[in-house]
């Protein structure tokens, strides 16, 4: 088909955000105590543990300070002020309290991983150090579930300098908690960086049999696709992003991007609609910036145009009309009016049966 054939429009209305939703672990430190044996002999140290459970930690640490003043060797009090510390955002008192706690019982799980957690935070190199003391502990309470989040955090603190331990990592994490997606997702970002593409879309496939409705999964894959020229498997995945998120800006220019893309080779070109100036969409075909229903914008956007398309709902009804007056629509007007009112739109889907 010859590249002298007119242009294809494509009316899309959201700027592209590019890059994938990561699912990192928050770093969020955890307690304990709750499941253990509180020293009753310290009354101080039992009301600042019923301070802590209010969320009160202003009360709680003077009286957690007058515990380790008295008693320095006291690891659960210096366990209680690091998540103190943590909580008013004094990260330096918490890691040195975190530090105390461990040095005085090195044995605790939830200290090691508070700390080597806050020391990941804090990008000191010694986080990994506690992290992989965390791992070797049991956890006072939910063992599966600790010990999972002690494997990703590690997981995540090595991936720069030992790519190879970080996948092992998320291997140990899927395999305590197999059906949480969140070590195939960090699998595969980490995959993806090193340009392992078919590695990462069997870790985001994973993701989608557990998740099937995954956003992480389907973008990641979506992204692959693209790279890899698969575009058919492309526009699969970022259909089903649209469904799942009708309204998300990047999703919708993605698929035009893509159908342009794919439009290319059998000689079409494409003309894109869009309110901002700077929107992507002029990376792959002729950008006209203006408002919808600006009809001086649209009698430029129409000129020469073979058909005009859309790829979401929002698009003014006014426009699309203005259009069809002087070149083909698709969807119609009909269809996008019904897909702007709910109740239309499900009407009309159970009048079709």
């Amino acid at each position: 088909m010859a590249t002298s054939r007119g242009f294809l429009g494509a009316v899309l209305a959201f700027a592209l955000t590019s890059g994938i939703v990561s699912a990192q672990t928050t770093g969020k430190t955890v307690r304990h105590h709750k499941e253990a044996l509180i020293d009753q002999s310290s009354p101080e140290l039992v009301q600042a543990e019923s301070a802590i459970e209010k969320k009160d930690y202003t009360r709680a640490e003077p009286l957690l300070k007058k515990v380790v003043e008295r008693t320095p060797s006291d690891y659960q009090a210096w366990f209680d002020l690091g998540f103190v510390y943590n909580a008013l955002g004094r990260s330096e008192d918490s890691i040195a309290a975190y530090r105390k706690s461990v040095a005085a019982n090195p044995d605790i799980f939830e200290s090691n991983l508070n700390l080597g957690l806050m020391l990941a935070k804090a990008r000191q190199p010694d986080a990994e150090r506690f992290l992989r003391a965390a791992i070797k502990l049991t956890p006072v309470g939910h063992v599966e579930e600790g010990r999972e989040r002690a494997w990703l955090s590690l997981g995540h603190v090595l991936e720069a300098n030992k790519p190879q331990e970080a996948l092992e990592a998320y291997r140990e994490a899927a395999a305590l908690k197999p059906k949480d997606p969140e070590p195939h997702i960090s699998a595969g970002l980490l995959l993806e960086r090193q340009s392992d593409l078919a590695g990462a879309e069997k870790e985001y496939q994973q993701v989608l049999t557990l998740e099937p409705q995954s956003v992480e999964a389907l973008t990641a894959l979506a992204n692959i696709y693209m790279h890899s020229k698969r575009l058919p498997d492309a526009e699969n995945a970022l259909r089903k992003l649209v469904a799942l998120r009708p309204e998300d800006a990047g999703i919708h220019i993605q698929l035009g991007r893509m159908l342009a893309l794919a439009g290319y080779p059998l000689g079409l070109r494409f003309r894109f609609l869009d309110p901002s100036s700077s929107a992507p969409a002029g990376q792959v075909g002729h950008r006209i910036a203006g408002e919808y229903e600006e009809e001086e914008t649209l009698e430029r956007f129409a000129e020469g145009l073979d058909v005009v398309t859309y790829e979401f709902e929002n698009v003014p009804v006014q426009a699309a009309q203005w259009l069809k007056q002087r070149v083909p629509v698709y969807p119609s007007t009909q269809a996008l009016e019904a897909a702007q009112d709910r109740l239309r739109e499900k009407t009309l889907f159970q009048s079709l049966g």
